[in-house]
């Protein structure tokens, strides 16, 4: 779902657009209102049926979840950076974003009191004004926060943004006084520890413990780590690893054939095929403009602002297509020959059957190379029975309904395993491309 992602931690559902929570029951309202004009009533619909099969926690006791100080942001949520904590609180201090009512706070919790005379200030007060106020020992600012909901289930909760050399030292001194500046537990002071040492350890050293998603919110949105706990990162990667390039059998040449690449290597020359096809289709102008809004729009029954973009260059396309075909090899590896390691992925039944289909279209062309007495015509019908089970398949693998985990599609694995680099670590968001 584009506008809603649910949190599977904290079960909550959160808009991404708004940067908070959607109370449980006012999904509908919040699409309608907050989001009029960008979603037609079907689609509302589509998201309310996905939103009743989610095991959403009541609202209030989100409201009562105790959060660490020292934790990271919660994806999609707003981060704000003026925040004002109170030190007097045991456990979980009080936040909020205005002075006024952090006293309030004070005076009603804590009996606090400012200690500051009424009437107007004298010389000698105004010339010590910089000097620590008795407010500024009871509370810690700025810091950052977050809250779930914005209604009545309103509270700022403190976080610790993640510490990056490459950002300066911004977010490493706000962070600083976040965490230091109110007691926290034994458990919250060895994450806190835990999160500080794996910060300063060298970028190389991380891709030995690959689940660190307490230092990088990237990974903690992906949820790449749990969707390859416990698999060799540099195994995963050889399943999007592009076949060697050979002289198929029937043709002149002498490079010898790899038998557990011929059927993968005759599904990406369709592929080629049909963006080949399709590219001079757009250049012929046998597509018209409003098909090509049509087929440029994400969402279903919506149409895009701008046609889809074609004129690219021959690099680009190539580059383009590549990463399909390592889709494509992926699929074929980890589904058809189950080779190693297992990830997770759950097919839909149309994707069965057009794998499938694949398969046996491309083992008949293979078949028909090594004969080499088939007919022009017969062998014109095959190719083109294989480009057509070749293009059903690339569509089946882009219709699936993600109601449970995300990684039940092969394309959101794909797109995890896309993201390992050579020395086994994972890509940050700013290099994934």
């Amino acid at each position: 779902m584009d506008f809603l992602q649910f949190h599977p931690i904290y079960r909550v559902l959160i808009c991404t657009s708004c940067g908070y929570a959607v109370v449980p029951g006012t999904v509908r309202s919040h699409l309608r209102n907050a989001h009029k004009g960008e979603l037609s009533l079907s689609e509302i619909n589509d998201y309310l049926r996905v939103v009743r099969t989610m095991d959403l926690e009541a609202p209030k006791l989100v409201q009562q979840t105790s959060i660490p100080p020292c934790s990271p942001p919660i994806p999609h949520l707003t981060l704000y950076l003026d925040g004002i904590a109170c030190k007097l609180c045991e456990s979980q201090p009080f936040v909020c974003r205005s002075e006024k009512f952090s006293k309030v706070h004070l005076k009603k919790i804590h009996g606090w009191t400012s200690g500051e005379k009424a009437g107007r200030p004298s010389k000698f007060q105004v010339a010590h004004s910089a000097r620590e106020t008795s407010f500024s020992k009871v509370t810690a600012s700025p810091v950052a926060c977050q809250t779930f909901y914005r209604s009545n289930f309103f509270r700022y909760f403190v976080v610790k943004p993640v510490m990056d050399s490459r950002l300066g030292s911004t977010f490493a001194n706000l962070g600083n006084n976040a965490t230091n500046s109110f007691p926290l537990s034994l458990e919250d002071q060895i994450t806190l520890q835990l999160a500080q040492k794996l910060n300063a350890t060298e970028p190389s050293l991380l891709g030995h413990g690959r689940h660190y998603t307490q230092v990088s919110p990237w990974l903690d949105t992906t949820q790449w780590t749990r969707y390859t706990q416990g698999h060799d990162l540099h195994q995963a990667a050889r399943l999007i690893r592009l076949p060697d390039s050979y002289r198929l059998v029937g043709s002149t040449g002498t490079q010898a054939v790899d038998p557990a690449d011929h059927h993968l290597l005759v599904i990406l020359e369709s592929f080629d095929r049909i963006i080949e096809q399709a590219r001079n289709s757009l250049k012929e102008d046998r597509v018209n403009v409003f098909d090509q809004h049509r087929v440029n729009g994400f969402l279903h029954r919506r149409s895009a602002h701008r046609p889809l973009l074609h004129k690219l260059k021959n690099e680009t396309y190539k580059m383009y297509k590549k990463v399909w075909k390592q889709l494509l090899c992926f699929l074929y590896r980890l589904v058809w020959q189950q080779q190693q390691p297992s990830l997770h992925c759950c097919l839909t039944a149309a994707q069965t059957v057009a794998l499938s289909s694949v398969v046996e279209r491309a083992a008949e062309v293979i078949q028909q190379r090594g004969d080499g007495d088939i007919g022009q015509e017969l062998a014109a019908a095959q190719i083109a029975a294989l480009d057509q089970a070749t293009l059903l398949l690339c569509i089946a693998l882009l219709d699936h309904a993600l109601y449970k985990d995300i990684y039940d599609s092969v394309i959101v694995g794909f797109l995890a395993v896309l993201g390992i680099k050579k020395d086994g670590c994972f890509s940050e968001a700013t290099n994934y491309t």
